[in-house]
């Protein structure tokens, strides 16, 4: 009534308006739908990229040179950001789930854990007096075998139970189901033992020299994927188990398997990431010890120009960096409408712009004329200030999407 009474009125600006249709639960569950592929395509574009940036690395140097830098764990944190919003978003959708971790545990879990691991490391020569990679931690490859064989038993339960479900299935939409299902999990249920034999291999390697770099990206990829299948945990473990219809199956003893496993996947991916990663640090520390061209050597020593005062500028920068992300997290927390007035908006102009002012100061800093052999420190530090603007309005919208 009031919409028709608004139509007939004789002021322009009203008579302008159209009627707004109803919005249907169909309406919503498509839009629904469309984020959560646009977030899953995302998340696999990430992996591409750093897939593609890993294998260019061997053959181009400054793809290497990029991959060993320390802006390599700013690109990681976008990462996490957004495959950390695909699997809060996704573990309602079934499909897109099970599509995306079936294509991701082939490529980034097998695929690219057996390339890294053939090209990147080789056995040390014998009498050769060069330390491995698993010299600092004797035993942790135990430990991880332990844990990872009764997982990979109870994996193998729950496949075997969801492939009993096949002779009861009789329509298309059920079968394409149960397909995904036994997909997504014999995938999963192979990549474990892959990945611990290729630990076990690893830990009596060394990187090679001219792969360096490419064997501490190959780490930090590896380390990223199990901390994002550790947040999958996190969040699909128990619909996991549902599916294989254990509570039907193993009647008393469904509660205790499940929590079980539960807790094993919960540290095996945990145990996964923070190993790997070590070993991507472990690297790095070599590269950084090793002879650099912009060093200076004093009586054949090696000396450090970093002053006491540059550190403390350094130390400075990196907490109003870590000031500054509070900007967009006060945005975000203000679509999800939790009390919080519009005004918090101004700290996110505010940093916008002092980023803008940093980055004319530092490539005002610089000298780029042709010929100068002298590296523009700034010119990096400006691109990955002008990152951050994207990434706020990044946050600012998962989370309006998300209210």
């Amino acid at each position: 009534m009031n919409q028709t009474k608004l139509w007939r009125s004789g002021y322009p600006d009203v008579a302008l308006v159209r009627p707004c249709q109803i919005i249907t639960q169909h309406d919503r569950n498509t839009t629904a739908t469309a984020s959560e592929v646009i977030v899953a395509s995302a998340t696999a574009l990430f992996y591409l990229v750093v897939f593609a940036l890993s294998i260019l690395g061997v053959w181009v140097k400054p793809c290497a040179k990029l991959c060993s830098s320390r802006g390599t764990f700013f690109v990681f944190f976008i990462g996490l950001l957004v495959a950390s919003v695909n699997v809060f978003t996704s573990s309602d959708n079934f499909v897109v789930k099970l599509y995306f971790r079936s294509s991701t545990v082939f490529v980034i879990g097998i695929a690219f854990t057996l390339f890294g691991a053939a090209l990147f490391f080789s056995l040390p020569e014998e009498h050769a007096n060069e330390a491995t990679l698993g010299r600092q931690q004797p035993s942790m490859g135990c430990v991880v075998s332990l844990i990872t064989f009764p997982l990979f038993a109870m994996e193998a339960v729950l496949l075997v139970l969801a492939a009993a479900d096949g002779p009861n299935i009789k329509t298309e939409t059920t079968e394409l189901k149960w397909i995904l299902v036994i997909v997504d999990k014999s995938l999963f249920l192979v990549q474990k033992p892959i990945q611990v034999g290729i630990y076990l291999y690893l830990r009596n390697t060394i990187a090679c020299l001219e792969y360096r770099e490419s064997a501490q990206f190959y780490f930090r990829i590896i380390s990223f994927f199990n901390l994002i299948e550790w947040v999958d945990s996190q969040v699909n473990v128990d619909s996991d188990v549902q599916l294989s219809g254990v509570q039907e199956k193993l009647d008393g003893w469904s509660g205790v398997f499940s929590v079980a496993y539960k807790a094993l996947i919960i540290d095996y991916r945990l145990l996964c990431c923070l190993l790997f990663l070590e070993h991507s640090l472990e690297i790095q520390t070599e590269v950084d010890e090793a002879p650099d061209e912009a060093a200076e050597m004093d009586n054949g020593l090696m000396v450090n120009n970093m002053t006491s005062r540059d550190q403390l500028k350094r130390c400075s920068g990196y907490f109003v960096g870590c000031l500054c992300l509070t900007a967009p997290v006060l945005c975000g927390l203000f679509y999800l409408h939790l009390h919080i007035g519009a005004s918090v908006q101004i700290f996110a102009i505010m940093v916008n712009v002092a980023i803008f002012i940093a980055g004319i100061f530092f490539l005002r800093k610089n000298d780029l004329e042709e010929g100068e052999n002298r590296e523009a420190l700034g010119v990096k530090i400006m691109v990955d200030l002008y990152d951050i603007i994207p990434m706020q309005a990044l946050m600012s919208r998962v989370a309006n999407l998300s209210s």
